[in-house]
């Protein structure tokens, strides 16, 4: 009893450690950053930035980061989650397609994503338009981020790996993955919220670390 009442602990802590708020002033930062990039910056009660921060690549692990910036009845609040923008090594090494793996470039994706099944199984942020992508065909353990860009419907949704997932492996074949299921659904509670007030589709921007140290 005693073992078990340990690692319910061991658990709560550790999604309460994945979960990070930042200060409010990233708010503005980030706003910012987007308005330097001419990309659209949503302003509103609960009308929500989705983005993430791309800032490793040829790894596979969980180590980007996905955040939403907006406004809680006027405070400005920034929520952060460690995800993946980029397939595991299982897809570069197997590509599901013969074009090669997909790897979101960074850009602003204007409502692209909306409410739907992942694989038929839950419900994740699923795209429905055309994002721009990369192809990475060479079969090797490294993310090409050049060459020939395709836009396109590669179904690369916004979902969760498992519980609390270390390595990415087979969870993602180019989509944007949380490594945490209970981050995952605290991130789809607050855009069903958001989606009585706004409609349910959602802008999607990604940006290279390189990028946001520059601003």
């Amino acid at each position: 009893m005693f073992k078990r009442y340990l690692l319910q602990l061991k658990k709560l802590f550790t999604t309460i450690a994945e979960t990070k708020t930042i200060e409010p002033m990233s708010y503005d930062h980030f706003e910012k950053m987007f308005k330097e990039k001419n990309f659209k910056f949503f302003k509103g009660n609960l009308n929500l930035n989705i983005f993430a921060i791309r800032k490793n690549i040829n790894t596979d692990v969980f180590d980007d980061e996905f955040y939403i910036a907006y406004e809680d009845e006027g405070i400005k609040r920034v929520v952060s989650y460690p995800c993946t923008t980029e397939s595991g090594k299982y897809y570069l090494n197997n590509p599901m397609n013969p074009k090669g793996t997909a790897i979101i470039v960074p850009n602003q994706y204007l409502s692209a994503f909306k409410f739907g099944l992942h694989k038929g199984k839950y419900e994740c942020l699923r795209q429905h338009k055309q994002l721009q992508y990369w192809r990475d065909f060479d079969g090797d353990d490294n993310h090409n981020l050049s060459g020939k860009i395709y836009e396109e419907i590669a179904y690369t949704n916004i979902h969760h790996a498992g519980t609390n997932s270390n390595i990415v492996g087979k969870w993602s074949a180019g989509c944007i993955v949380f490594k945490n299921k209970q981050n995952f659904k605290d991130m789809m509670k607050l855009a069903h919220k958001s989606a009585k007030l706004y409609g349910s589709t959602f802008t999607f921007t990604l940006f290279d670390e390189i990028e946001v140290n520059e601003n």
